[in-house]
């Protein structure tokens, strides 16, 4: 007598069954998508640190080799190769907005083998007359500062040597910062200590923060609160700098306590 085998049977999904997998699959894709779009909205905080992290890797490897002495910044008023990087950028057609030769025999190529993309946030996309600009990042004014003197916040501690790094903390002294691209020229950010003002401008195109690395090597995206730092980035357009703020005004109170101190 022949019996029927188990795999004989029906074995296909109910209507109740295929409904309860499309209601499964269109929940899991609400979800999904915003997850999706919040991660590329990150994408460009996530580049800006890992070019933070290998600049300052650069900024470490310098000291290592030269017994502590702190990679020269890079003011205007310099005219040598001895410094961090060369030239000077802007909204308009400056030679060394898209020309690499002024990066490339400047110091920090040494120790980040050439490699020039990491000079740039992916965040900075808003480019100047002669296209995308080469750099976004700028050194803390108070590092490296007495290779050119202390003209910007006399009374206020400069840094020449890794040993000099105690207040602020080599945790807590930022290094390099993304530069607003209104305020962005020289290699050097200056942060104004004895009143609140912004002679240069931090960025803001981080989702409102802007990226920092300090000296112990560690990045952060740092997130703006007042409304003195949020100008919207328009090419061609700069305000009238300084910035008058607040001493009530928590980014420059911020910016400073990581700066320097007196």
């Amino acid at each position: 007598m022949n019996k029927e085998s188990p795999h004989s049977l029906s074995t296909a999904f109910t209507i109740i069954e295929l409904l309860t997998v499309v209601a499964i699959l269109a929940l899991l894709t609400c979800i999904a998508v915003p997850l999706l779009a919040r991660a590329k909205t990150k994408s460009p905080a996530v580049g800006c640190l890992s070019n933070l992290r290998q600049l300052q890797a650069g900024w470490a490897m310098y000291a290592d080799d030269n017994n502590g002495i702190l990679m020269p910044n890079a003011p205007t008023t310099s005219f040598s190769t001895n410094l961090w990087c060369a030239g000077t950028i802007g909204w308009g057609a400056q030679n060394a907005n898209t020309n690499p030769i002024p990066y490339q025999i400047s110091i920090m190529a040494h120790y980040v083998s050439s490699n020039l993309t990491i000079y740039r946030c992916p965040g900075d996309i808003v480019p100047s007359q002669n296209g995308t600009r080469l750099r976004s990042y700028s050194m803390n004014g108070q590092m490296g500062a007495p290779y050119f003197g202390s003209q910007f916040n006399p009374g206020w501690r400069t840094y020449t040597n890794e040993a000099d790094l105690v207040c602020p903390s080599p945790r807590d002294a930022f290094v390099f910062c993304d530069e607003h691209p209104s305020s962005i020229n020289d290699g050097l950010f200056v942060v104004s200590l004895g009143s609140p003002q912004y002679t240069d401008l931090p960025a803001s195109y981080l989702e409102g923060g802007c990226g920092f690395s300090f000296a112990d090597g560690h990045g952060e995206i740092h997130k703006w609160r007042s409304r003195f730092v949020f100008i919207p980035v328009v090419a061609n357009q700069t305000p009238a700098f300084p910035i008058p703020s607040s001493p009530a005004d928590l980014d420059w109170v911020w910016l400073k306590s990581h700066s320097s101190c007196n």
